[in-house]
């Protein structure tokens, strides 16, 4: 194989930040919130951009975004490191970062693990807070010791603090995407896109599965560090989900058998943006019945990207895939056939669309995309899906 021409991939810049602060705001308009705060990875990524690195239901991380004035955030001290190299790449979005300590220390003294609680209390007093309505997005505790921290907890000591559970409402800020965010999934598709080849190359008859899987995974993480310059966050997974032992799922000891129906998920992770592909191949000629199970999930999956049509129900999505199935007479074996909200689709939404058929004894057929929805869809998992493509010598 030829090295890729190197290309490269930034972090996110000030204008997604802001872009995603713009959404906080409205949250917190609309739910007269005085603050947002985050102890989740996944929302503390899209509220700060750093990427979690204990885990919260042992080490607690506190991120508070107040309506108005500066956001601060409250790691353990394990985080440390982790926070210097996001600053050394410009990359953090909040300044005012402060330590707490599991250990006890003589010189430069932190708060300790089992002050948590008390800890930030003080900070929330401090920031104006503690009379403050703020939005959550946990009620998770840790334990340290015999000690519970965590929100509720604070909430104790400061008897007209309001926490408001907002999750799920946090969660529709992550649906639309900004232009740099989908540039960086449309990367993120490119890898995965490369990946399924390299699976193409790797396949031998006897070989397990996983041994293919590993191969392959290794190749890719080879891949972006030609493409991407150092530092940019990288996850890759390569897995067989479906195989000669298994209608779904994954087994150790599945070997590579002549005939089988082998569903293939390659995932890319580029600063916690990621793209899945999944297809079915063949290695040798299938049976009939598993071309009418690769026909059938071929053809749903590219009736359901057509349908990621911005202002549809996001219910036309699934609708299109299932009709599919009915009419093949196989509604029956499918598994993850679409979405059934009614929410209408908006622009630069992004979806990720993977209807399969899994019979017991024959095998499972799945075809994954992740698609941008706009006028016209944008399907950035472009490997083909035809049977010839995918049936291997």
């Amino acid at each position: 194989m030829q090295p890729s021409k190197s290309r490269a991939i930034g972090a996110l810049s000030h204008a997604t930040r802001d872009y995603r602060f713009g959404l906080m705001r409205e949250l917190m308009d609309r739910e007269k919130l005085d603050a947002l705060a985050f102890m989740t990875d996944a929302f503390i990524k899209f509220a700060s951009n750093w990427s979690l690195d204990v885990a919260s239901f042992e080490r607690p991380t506190l991120f508070v975004f107040p309506r108005n004035g500066a956001p601060f955030a409250l790691l353990h001290e394990l985080s440390t490191s982790g926070l210097r190299f996001a600053r050394d790449m410009h990359s953090l979005w909040v300044d005012d970062v402060e330590f707490y300590a599991e250990h006890p220390r003589v010189r430069n003294r932190l708060p300790l693990s089992f002050q948590w609680n008390d800890w930030v209390a003080a900070r929330l007093e401090r920031a104006g807070l503690q009379h403050g309505r703020i939005g959550i997005d946990s009620d998770e505790l840790a334990r340290v010791g015999g000690t519970l921290l965590g929100l509720a907890r604070v909430r104790e000591l400061l008897p007209d603090l309001q926490l408001e559970n907002v999750a799920g409402k946090c969660a529709e800020m992550l649906v639309v995407k900004h232009e740099e965010e989908l540039a960086i999934l449309r990367a993120a598709a490119d890898l995965a896109n490369w990946g399924q080849e390299r699976w193409h190359e790797q396949v031998k008859p006897g070989l397990l599965t996983a041994e293919v899987d590993t191969r392959v995974a290794s190749l890719i993480v080879e891949e972006a560090a030609r493409r991407y310059p150092p530092g940019v966050e990288l996850a890759v997974a390569c897995q067989t989900i479906s195989s000669p032992g298994t209608w779904f799922g994954t087994v150790p000891s599945d070997r590579v058998e002549n005939g089988s129906a082998l569903v293939t998920s390659v995932t890319a992770q580029l600063n916690a943006l990621g793209a899945t592909s999944e297809r079915t191949r063949f290695y040798g000629q299938p049976s009939q019945r598993l071309r009418q199970l690769f026909e059938a999930a071929r053809a749903a999956s590219e009736a359901a990207c057509q349908a990621a049509v911005a202002g549809r129900p996001a219910s036309q999505v699934g609708m299109a895939s299932r009709a599919v199935f009915e009419r093949a007479g196989l509604m029956s074996l499918a598994l993850d056939a679409g979405p059934t909200d009614p929410t209408p689709l908006k622009e630069r939404q992004v979806l990720s669309i993977a209807p399969g058929v899994y019979e017991w004894g024959i095998g499972g057929c799945r075809h994954g995309d992740l698609v941008i929805v706009g006028k016209e869809p944008e399907v950035l998992t472009t490997t083909p899906k035809d049977i010839a493509s995918q049936t291997l010598a």
